[in-house]
C-alpha cells in the first residue's frame, strides 16, 4: 500500500478515461486492482484515472505493483495497457445477461459503468438481430451410393448413417 502523494500520474498518458464511470465505480465498488508504478520515476503506467479518482474521493493509500523498467519500455507499457483494453469486446449476449442480473438488484446498474438506456439498446438490438423465419433447408451438396447385398444391410446402413445425422433414402 503506498500513499497518494508519493505517486505521479505519467504526464505523457494518452488514454482520456471516462472520469465519471470511474468514479462511481470506485465510489460504488471501492478501490480493486493495483496501479502498475515505474518504481525509479513513482509515474503510473497503469491506472492513472483510479489513481485520480482515489484523490478525489480522499482515497490515502493505494496498492502498487512496482515495475523497474527504463522510460521507454514504461511508456510501451503505459500504451500497451491503454490499445490492449479497447482492443478486447464483448459477448453482448453474456453482458447483457449480467446487466439484466444486476439491474434487479439493490444498487441496479451504479458501479458497472452501463446505466439503463445502455441495457434497452442492448436488448433491442438483440431483438432486431434475431432470426424471424427458419432458414431455408440446404439442398444437398454431394451424394453417396452405396451398394447393398440385400433390404436388411441397406436398412441397417440408411440407420447408421441417420444415426450420425445425415440425410438417407433407400432407392431399388
Amino acid at each position: 500500500m503506498v500513499d497518494v502523494g508519493a505517486l505521479e500520474l505519467h504526464p505523457r498518458n494518452p488514454n482520456q478515461g471516462d472520469f465519471g464511470a470511474i468514479h462511481e465505480s470506485v465510489a460504488t465498488n471501492g478501490f480493486w486492482g493495483a496501479l502498475v508504478v515505474q518504481k525509479s520515476t513513482n509515474r503510473v503506467l497503469v491506472g492513472n484515472h483510479r489513481l485520480a479518482v482515489s484523490r478525489e474521493l480522499g482515497i490515502t493509500e493505494v496498492p502498487v505493483l512496482w515495475v523497474d523498467v527504463d522510460d521507454e519500455q514504461a511508456l510501451r507499457v503505459l500504451t500497451a495497457d491503454n490499445r490492449t483494453a479497447r482492443l478486447g469486446s464483448d459477448n453482448i449476449e453474456v453482458l447483457t445477461e449480467v446487466l439484466m442480473s444486476l439491474a434487479s438488484s439493490d444498487l441496479g446498474l451504479a458501479g458497472t459503468g452501463f446505466d439503463g438506456d445502455d441495457l434497452d439498446a442492448m436488448l433491442n438490438d438483440m431483438a432486431e438481430n434475431e432470426p424471424t423465419a427458419e432458414p431455408e433447408p440446404k439442398e444437398p451438396v454431394l451424394q453417396v451410393v452405396i451398394a447393398c447385398e440385400s433390404k436388411e444391410h441397406q436398412r441397417a446402413v440408411l440407420a447408421k448413417v441417420e444415426e450420425l445425422g445425415y440425410e438417407a433414402k433407400a432407392k431399388g
